[in-house]
């Protein structure tokens, strides 16, 4: 997960957390504003920003998701109805959440 904090901040600030998708040859510049993921307007606006790329869990293949970190769910995965890559997304959501409701910095 990356995490961006205002420097300026009087007490912790809220978070918006962005699950991205895009591969990581993508062109992805932190330091610049743009439409896709607004980091730097986030921050001079007070909000912290946190993102992680659903590609460090899971990729979105029905061939190759269980490559990730759903190697270490084997027998959850053999079934049809067993975990798939947007669950091993949303659980990566869930553990940023928990990290960022510790995190001092962020309300």
């Amino acid at each position: 997960m990356h995490l961006f904090v205002p420097k300026r901040a009087d007490g912790p600030v809220p978070v918006v957390l962005f699950i991205y998708h895009r591969s990581p040859t993508d062109r992805w510049d932190f330091a610049v504003d743009g439409r896709y993921w607004p980091i730097r307007r986030l921050v001079e606006n007070g909000f912290a920003a946190a993102s992680f790329n659903t590609r460090d869990l899971a990729v979105d293949n029905p061939e190759h998701f269980r490559e990730g970190i759903l190697a270490l769910y084997g027998a959850d995965t053999a079934s049809p109805e067993g975990w798939r890559t947007i669950s091993a997304w949303a659980c990566g959501a869930m553990r940023c959440i928990d990290y960022l409701a510790t995190d001092p910095a962020i309300d």
